[in-house]
């Protein structure tokens, strides 16, 4: 017996499973979290922010000279911003690393750990966050990265970096996100859920009831041979009612 598939008739599949459809999901999203929180290890994050000036030589009012000083250090931002992530950069990085603390000398930051941000297109100040799983060594890493950055300002030009913002140690871990991949994954044991009990309910050929044949084949119904056991037990639901109403 051939089906159409309509919209009536996928909701009407979805809300007649809804029940077990809810627990499919919820129970992927359960395990998902529990997963995300076994096996993600935690990170930590430090925040350092700095400024970039520039010194050039002073020529007419003190107004213009900040000015100048301020547009040339903008216009060297993202050149020093990548003079800063280049693999030497690193390399300077790690040493210094090393001479904060000797038990860092197996540590090797990369730009994986390291992010450079300005605070905008017109701004001088830029941030630099770095994460690891260690909260003292993203700690010690700020200044790390704050010396190796002092050293290297230089080649780019008459450039200073000054620290605007120190950093903390960081008390707790960043978002390992739990959260997003639950919600993520109870969408997705819906959605799966959802299709599972749609197709089955357009695959199902079977006879539910005489109106269901007479809809499909579009022919009159005559008659219907009652199912006498659910007959029979509505006959006595129906006797204790009148009872009780008695």
């Amino acid at each position: 017996m051939s089906k159409e598939i309509s919209l009536e008739k996928i909701i009407s599949a979805i809300k007649n499973n809804l029940v077990i459809i809810l627990i499919v999901s919820v129970v992927s999203a359960v395990a998902m979290g529990i997963y995300t929180k076994v096996t993600v290890v935690p990170r930590y994050s430090s925040v350092i922010v700095f400024c970039l000036s520039a010194d050039i030589e002073k020529q007419g009012t003190t107004s213009a000279n900040e000015r100048n000083e301020f547009q040339l250090a903008n216009e060297l931002m993202s050149t020093c911003i990548g003079a800063f992530s280049t693999g030497d950069a690193y390399d300077e990085l790690n040493q210094n690393l090393y001479t904060i603390n000797q038990a860092y000398e197996k540590i090797a930051l990369t730009g994986n750990n390291v992010v450079i941000r300005q605070g905008d297109q017109t701004s001088n100040l830029f941030r630099v966050v770095i994460t690891t799983t260690n909260p003292q060594l993203s700690y010690d890493a700020c200044f790390a990265f704050e010396e190796m950055a002092k050293q290297r300002v230089t080649k780019v030009g008459k450039l200073k970096v000054e620290r605007m913002d120190s950093p903390d140690v960081a008390t707790q871990p960043i978002s390992s996100g739990t959260i997003k991949n639950s919600v993520i994954m109870f969408i997705f044991g819906f959605a799966v859920a959802s299709i599972f009990f749609v197709i089955k309910n357009i695959l199902d050929n079977t006879v539910k009831d005489g109106a269901a044949v007479c809809e499909e084949m579009d022919i009159l119904l005559l008659a219907e041979i009652p199912d006498v056991y659910v007959a029979a037990e509505a006959e006595k639901v129906y006797a204790a009612k009148v009872r009780q109403s008695k």
